[in-house]
């Protein structure tokens, strides 16, 4: 049996020694603790510090080539500064922004105060980081922005996050409404698309007097899918009219949703673009191998005058260097849907609202065809379903086109390094 009093006895006795090594224990192992506490905030320091010189070099790249030597440094240096303000309990010193042949450099120091080496006679951590950004300069460019608009998006703060973080970069890319050789589509999308009554002629006759201009998929059983989606011309092969708020073949209690906004371009207006992204409102599920086909549609030379505007899609004809455009795809999605059981195949692989392996891999397919015609894809995927991920990186045209972004940080990373591309192909080097 355990004699407690005499245990009392003893740390009574020897308080004075247990006070001492307690004292040994304990300062050292609070050190210890606060320097990996440090140590991680120095660590996300640092990438911060980073991810501020990342901007300002692709800022300071595509000022270059609009604004020269001095619109580069002036640019570089206050985009690190705006950025890297934003960046708690640190202070930063002017940039060095430089151009060494084809490329914008950044040299850029910062440091923050940290809890406990200052203890020990650091008052501070000192980081410095390199950015590096290559400047080349296309003939032109078309691009299609697909958004998925559907309500998967809203939950959380995932909506409103993913359009403040796109109109940014919209905005960001104002200049190049004045340029010759720039087209610009948005494409919103949730079960079905719409073309716009304006393109009314692409659609089977007759048209019901209730259509609003969204159309049904255009399928084929081909290449051991069958619910292909191709580039043909609607002149060749006409869309049928679709009418929002029928019901899903398996799912009764769901209606067919289509975007209140319509396409939006091809057009040089960044404003009318942002001014669309502003009417946009979440409604329904995706399908996403349909947004991919009208997105292709939009750029692919055999649909060269279809469109409304003088030499659009360009043909990329040898010795034209007015039409040698550079054709690029932003594809924006939670990866979340509904649609393969309400409508395809009554087909759930994961659960509720997570899509199905068929509907993924035809989505894929038209990815694959997209990039075989030289069109980029980037795809922007907002951290919501993870059983997608795999598929969404197929689809972009390279890992270095695809971004997973969980945050508003994230996105507005992936987007100003989208944006520079897309503008000048402009591309980090680092």
């Amino acid at each position: 049996m355990y004699n407690f009093g005499q245990l009392g006895r003893y740390i009574k006795d020897n308080k004075g020694s247990f006070s001492t090594s307690f004292a040994l224990i304990i300062v050292p192992l609070l050190l210890g603790v606060g320097l990996a506490v440090d140590s991680k905030r120095g660590y996300n320091y640092q990438k911060e510090l980073q991810g501020a010189a990342d901007i300002a070099a692709v800022t300071a790249a595509q000022a270059y080539v609009t604004d020269g030597e001095d619109g580069m440094k002036k640019s570089g240096a206050d985009s690190f500064m705006d950025n890297a303000a934003l960046i708690h309990g640190s202070k930063v010193n002017i940039p060095i922004v430089e151009r060494v042949d084809s490329n914008v450099i950044i040299r850029a120091s910062g440091s923050f105060v940290p809890m406990f080496p200052r203890l020990f006679g650091y008052p501070q951590l000192d980081y410095s980081v390199i950015s590096k950004a290559s400047i080349v300069q296309t003939e032109g460019l078309e691009i299609v922005i697909a958004f998925d608009s559907t309500n998967s998006l809203n939950f959380g703060n995932r909506w409103q996050t993913a359009l403040n973080v796109m109109q940014t970069a919209l905005n960001d890319m104002q200049s190049l409404s004045s340029q010759n050789n720039f087209y610009i589509s948005l494409l919103p999308f949730s079960d079905r698309v719409n073309i716009g009554k304006s393109n009314a002629h692409m659609v089977q006759k007759p048209i019901p007097p209730t259509w609003e201009g969204c159309v049904e998929p255009r399928e084929e059983n081909s290449g051991g899918s069958k619910r292909a989606l191709d580039d043909d011309r609607a002149a060749l092969e006409p869309f049928t009219a679709s009418i929002p708020g029928t019901r899903f073949p398996f799912a009764q209690q769901h209606t067919v949703m289509c975007s209140k906004v319509e396409l939006i371009g091809p057009t040089a207006s960044i404003s009318q673009i942002i001014a669309g992204m502003n009417q946009l409102s979440p409604s329904g599920t995706g399908r996403f191998g349909q947004a991919m086909a009208w997105a292709w549609r939009l750029l692919s030379p055999k649909w060269h005058g279809d469109w409304g505007v003088s030499g659009y899609p360009s043909q990329n004809l040898s010795g034209k260097p007015s039409q040698q455009r550079a054709k690029k795809i932003v594809f924006l999605t939670d990866g979340n849907s509904e649609i393969s059981f309400a409508e395809m195949d009554n087909e759930r692989s994961w659960g509720y609202n997570q899509g199905s392996v068929n509907q993924f891999n035809d989505f894929v397919n038209v990815c694959n065809d997209v990039k075989k015609s030289g069109i980029e894809i980037y795809m922007v995927n907002i951290d919501g379903n993870p059983h997608a991920v795999p598929f969404l990186r197929q689809c972009a045209s390279s890992l270095d086109h695809y971004y997973f972004v969980t945050d508003e940080a994230d996105i507005s990373l992936a987007l100003v390094n989208i944006r520079n591309e897309l503008v000048e192909n402009i591309r980090l080097l680092n």
